[in-house]
């Protein structure tokens, strides 16, 4: 009996030990420090698109286009409506010197659906679904495979948007 609370209490005694081994009073002290510093940080952050949104858009027509043609020969370009101080329509495309859309040209969409396995003119689409959706150019998330269209689109919406607030 005695040999059994003498093991029992060489494994309280070893288990407080090697509690007590891990635990440091540095890494407790530091953390609680830590994080309160984020958090004012993002809760203002978090708040800022809200008031944008809340104020809505001038009515009226808004258009952006790219200053030159790129390497292939297209130059974005974007129309967007504003109705009820929101957006109501968005046409987003790139236009060649010839004035032909890429949205239409099916040599250019297969190529590309080929190498990026994406359709330029859904990726298209759901931009400006996107936009039309969440009302606001910077919340545009990039599709894959289509990033620099989206990076054009979302630029586009900017520029365009600009002059409506």
């Amino acid at each position: 009996m005695k040999s059994q609370k003498l093991i029992t209490l060489a494994l309280v005694v070893v288990l407080v030990l090697s509690l007590a081994a891990c635990g440091s009073s540095a890494p407790a002290a530091a953390e609680p420090t830590a994080a309160p510093t984020p958090e004012p940080t993002a809760a203002p952050a978090a708040s800022e698109p809200a008031p944008a949104a809340a104020n809505g858009f001038k009515d009226g027509s808004y258009k952006a286009s790219q200053d030159k043609y790129d390497d292939y020969g297209w130059k974005g370009q974007i129309a967007i409506e504003v109705k009820d101080g929101k957006i109501s329509s968005v046409d987003f495309d790139y236009v060649n010197k010839d004035n032909k859309l890429k949205s239409e040209d099916q040599g250019y969409i297969k190529a590309m659906e080929d190498a990026s396995k994406v359709n330029l003119a859904k990726a298209m689409e759901e931009l400006e679904s996107t936009l039309l959706g969440n009302q606001d150019a910077t919340a545009v998330d990039a599709i894959s495979g289509a990033t620099t269209t989206s990076n054009d689109f979302k630029s586009l919406a900017e520029s365009a948007l600009k002059d409506a607030k």
